[in-house]
């Protein structure tokens, strides 16, 4: 079974990673700093948490994916490629200090851990119910802790 980020131990494992995490920590892989990961990991929260209601529906080829990455891969692939809006290279995304995009992401993981109601349509995935969000998101952090050896 995968962890999930709704879970309170989960959570608290991956904030313990977090903090581990220091401005001059090197990336293992990728192009981001830690500073810059940190603000995708947030604006990653902020753009799922607000989401308004959509009537999409998921095609076959993203419940395939989906189950496929949710539940049998056992973590999130090395070179994923990121949807452009949180891409922080391609779109020149500015990134506060180190300190206050860490505060934003504890600030942000605690209010996706209290959301009831997510409503955020995948554009990978397709529609993800909120344990499944749960998984999602504890694989992104868990991809871009290990990308800097946490």
């Amino acid at each position: 079974m995968k962890k999930n980020i709704l879970e309170e131990h989960v959570k608290d494992e991956l904030i313990q990673r977090v903090e581990r995490l220091t401005e001059s920590s090197p990336a293992v892989w990728g192009t981001m700093n830690a500073t810059e990961m940190m603000h995708h990991l947030k604006q990653s929260l902020v753009i799922i948490m607000g989401a308004k209601p959509s009537d999409k529906t998921s095609t076959l080829k993203q419940k395939i994916f989906k189950q496929f990455m949710l539940h049998v891969i056992p973590k999130y692939p090395q070179g994923a490629k990121a949807p452009h809006s949180i891409d922080m290279k391609k779109s020149n995304i500015q990134t506060n200090s180190f300190e206050s995009e860490k505060e934003g992401l504890h600030e942000k993981l605690k209010l996706f851990i209290m959301q009831q109601n997510i409503h955020a349509v995948h554009p990978y995935f397709g529609i993800l119910n909120r344990k499944e969000w749960g998984i999602f998101t504890w694989m992104h952090l868990d991809h871009h802790l290990r990308q800097f050896g946490i």
